[in-house]
């Protein structure tokens, strides 16, 4: 299983972002650095998050476009963007890769995304 990391300019207020992911999809998604150099140092830490989820090929795209990386990227990305800008963009089509999670944390993920975009919950809510 190939890991991609893809970093790229939001061109907007939230600064560069930082995608992580597999073949099967997206693995962590972060945003808000002020530089290219500031993303790409904190998506190597990704891969010190734990042993499951060390990223072995430590490709980085520069620019995914249609035919590079995982067939999710390009679409995660641009939709991403899309909602960083404020644009309500749909994000369900984004595949996530849940391995190496627990069940726990993946009924609070799941849970978490149920939550209307532009609402918020308690975390009495999602222990629910």
């Amino acid at each position: 299983m190939n890991d991609w990391f893809y970093i790229w300019d939001t061109r907007g207020p939230f600064g560069w972002a930082a995608l992580c992911g597999s073949s099967e999809g997206a693995r962590r998604f972060d945003f808000g650095y002020r530089s290219r150099e500031q993303c790409l140092e904190r998506a190597r830490l990704f891969e010190h998050e734990s042993p499951a989820r060390i990223i072995k090929s430590r490709r980085t795209v520069t620019h995914p476009g249609p035919q590079k990386g995982p067939v999710w990227l390009f679409p995660a990305t641009v939709s991403l963007t899309r909602a960083l800008l404020g644009d309500d963009a749909p994000l369900g089509h984004i595949p996530l890769d849940w391995n190496g999670h627990t069940e726990f944390r993946k009924a609070v993920w799941r849970a978490a995304m149920q939550i209307p975009r532009g609402q918020t919950c308690s975390y009495a809510w999602i222990a629910e």
